[in-house]
């Protein structure tokens, strides 16, 4: 499960991408999330994969 935190300030343009990657590829990405946004959630099965990262990008000032 992913999302931005209900704690951020509201009064900001600030959002953030979620993106997970298995082995270098690209395996989820949310699109850009912001503190209303729902939570966003993915699944893999794991099995083959042999590293996996999670990144979140933001965007704001």
């Amino acid at each position: 499960m992913v999302g931005v935190d209900q704690e951020v300030p509201s009064g900001g343009a600030t959002s953030l991408t979620f993106q997970v990657l298995l082995d270098g590829k690209s395996a989820f990405e949310s699109g850009p999330m912001k503190r209303d946004t729902p939570y966003g959630q993915f699944s893999w099965p794991p099995t083959g994969s042999s590293t996996g990262r999670l990144w979140a990008v933001f965007h704001g000032h």
